[in-house]
């Protein structure tokens, strides 16, 4: 499993501030003109996108959740079960 985050509205220097910040240990991506939002059909943030890569290359949306999550550790048990990973 991989995590990406995408700051949106944030500019490259505001997306690296958060890295530092919180330590956080995954690709953060800037996105300060909300393309990457509009791209994926978004209209609120924070969203999360769990997207399974399949053997043959194709890819299947298996969790979407508007919203944040109150424990980090649930979130993840749920998405790696949803995935099929666990």
């Amino acid at each position: 499993m991989k995590l990406i985050g995408i700051g949106v509205t944030n500019d490259a220097f505001e997306v690296e501030y958060f890295r530092k910040t919180y330590n956080v240990p995954f690709p953060l991506f800037e996105d300060e003109d909300s393309v990457i939002l509009e791209q994926l059909g978004i209209k609120a943030t924070p969203f999360f996108i769990g997207v399974k890569i399949n053997d043959d290359g194709t890819h299947q949306v298996f969790y979407t959740q508007l919203g944040g999550f109150e424990r980090a550790y649930e979130f993840l048990d749920l998405i790696l079960k949803q995935s099929g990973l666990k």
